[in-house]
């Protein structure tokens, strides 16, 4: 994503966490796999440097951000805080094995399950912004370019900002229980968390497309030019 924003010194830092991620991967991953341990540091230090770069490209599109704060905006920025307690579990969990097997263990696992609520509150927060803009595009297409009251239709007209709200509070509140869950053995909390992401599923697919459904058919095709257009369109 930050490729696509032109901020000044992003593209090298951008360019670094799109290579230096899942090249880290590439060396972990077999050598935690096959007990290799120089070429896991390796891929450790590789992963770091790319999750470096990324929260510094992050850094850099949020000062030169133009827009006011949003939603989306802090989908973004809860993601990347999720990214960084994985690290520090990750981090915790490796100092505490040769002491405390189990509590590193738990401690692992929960930076897992952090690291993969880095990905699923930036995917969700994303989804507001992807799936409106290809159903625009759809609607203009089929002649749907004005809402019921005949204002122009724009991208963020077609889910229900409130909605959005509360699956943002839904999915982060879900990671939470989920790497508590982990973290402490608790299993109740981790099925607390599992009911919250089934909840923000549905209140997604339902706001993304309820919205949509309610919108009148063929509004801007059907109306000729000057009649009834509203003034300055």
């Amino acid at each position: 994503m930050f490729l696509l924003a032109h901020v000044p010194g992003q593209r090298r830092s951008s360019w670094v966490a799109v290579w230096a991620i899942p090249g880290g991967v590439l060396l972990l991953s077999p050598g935690l796999l096959f007990g290799v341990v120089w070429l896991a540091w390796c891929g450790a230090a590789m992963l770091s440097m790319g999750l470096g770069a990324h929260l510094f490209s992050l850094m850099l599109h949020v000062r030169h951000r133009r827009r006011k704060a949003d939603l989306h905006l802090l989908f973004v920025v809860t993601a990347a805080a999720w990214l960084v307690v994985g690290v520090g579990l990750a981090l915790a969990g490796e100092l505490t094995l040769g002491h405390h097997h189990h509590l590193g263990v738990a401690l692992v696992a929960a930076s897992i399950v952090a690291i993969s609520g880095w990905l699923l509150v930036a995917l969700v927060g994303h989804s507001h912004k992807v799936v409106p803009f290809i159903l625009w595009s759809a609607l203009r297409g089929r002649g749907v370019k004005e809402k019921a009251d005949g204002t122009q239709l724009m991208f963020a007209d077609l889910y229900d900002h409130r909605w959005a709200a509360i699956v943002y509070g839904l999915v982060t509140t879900g990671v939470g229980a989920v790497c508590l869950g982990f973290a402490a053995s608790f299993s109740i909390a981790i099925a607390i968390g599992g009911g919250l992401f089934i909840a923000t599923g549905l209140c997604v697919a339902a706001n993304l497309s309820l919205t949509t459904l309610r919108l009148p058919s063929g509004t801007g095709a059907e109306r000729p030019v000057g009649e009834g257009a509203p003034t300055g369109s």
